[in-house]
């Protein structure tokens, strides 16, 4: 699922979640330090599911991706940290999976008459 958001200078967009991952761009970074994937609880509260530090300043955009459970569904953001502590949130993107997670299946037990 890809989305037509693009970041602008210092920020940061989700552009796509498939199955496996989540991707992300900026079109620069200068201070940052980090960022981090939120997911919203049912409580509409977002909790942090996995950090990634950057990789060093430039003027380039560039594409980062988090690894995401192939059962996930939700809303998600990325939340940026700079060397001040400033944070930036990405717009808020849904995802519904259409996988279903697979329930522990264990069979029926079998009786036989003698």
């Amino acid at each position: 699922m890809a989305f037509k958001t693009v970041a602008q200078k210092n920020t940061v967009a989700i552009t796509s979640i498939n199955q496996n991952r989540l991707q992300f761009k900026v079109n620069s970074e200068k201070n940052i330090l980090y960022y981090l994937l939120e997911q919203s609880q049912s409580n509409g509260e977002f909790e942090i599911v996995d950090r990634m530090n950057s990789v060093g300043n430039t003027m380039l955009p560039r594409t980062y991706y988090f690894s995401i459970s192939q059962y996930t569904t939700g809303i998600f953001r990325v939340r940026q940290v700079d060397m001040n502590e400033n944070i930036v949130f990405s717009p808020n993107v849904k995802y519904e999976n259409l996988i279903e997670k697979p329930t522990m299946w264990k069979p029926e037990p079998t009786i036989t008459k003698r």
